[in-house]
């Protein structure tokens, strides 16, 4: 089981990878930290810009930063727009480390939500 940091809420004309999808996330997550409002990433073949689009926005039961990126593939030219969630910024903020990418079994995540929400 892969767990992500990231809420996909659109993709168009792209097929969205493991590799493109922790890019984004990765470069996300540092325009966070760092205040900017865009930022180049690069993913294997695929390279693009990610920009913030909103401070944050509300999505079912969970919230964050949001976020759109030009992707561009081998294959061509796509969008993708998703949030960061708010609890895995949080859990930055505190120092505690969320597993990303990381294989899981049920013991860590149930130790990273409880951390997260604590």
């Amino acid at each position: 089981m892969y767990h992500w940091m990231i809420t996909c809420m659109g993709i168009s004309n792209i097929s969205l990878t493991e590799e493109i999808r922790g890019a984004l996330e990765d470069t996300a997550v540092a325009m966070i930290h760092s205040g900017k409002d865009t930022a180049s990433f690069k993913a294997g073949s695929a390279e693009g810009r990610v920009r913030k689009e909103r401070d944050y926005i509300s999505f079912m039961n969970d919230g964050g930063p949001f976020f759109s990126a030009e992707v561009e593939t081998d294959l061509g030219t796509g969008k993708v727009r998703f949030i960061i969630p708010g609890r895995y910024i949080q859990s930055l903020a505190n120092g505690i480390e969320f597993y990303g990418r990381a294989h899981l079994d049920d013991r860590h995540l149930r130790q990273a939500a409880k951390a997260a929400w604590n």
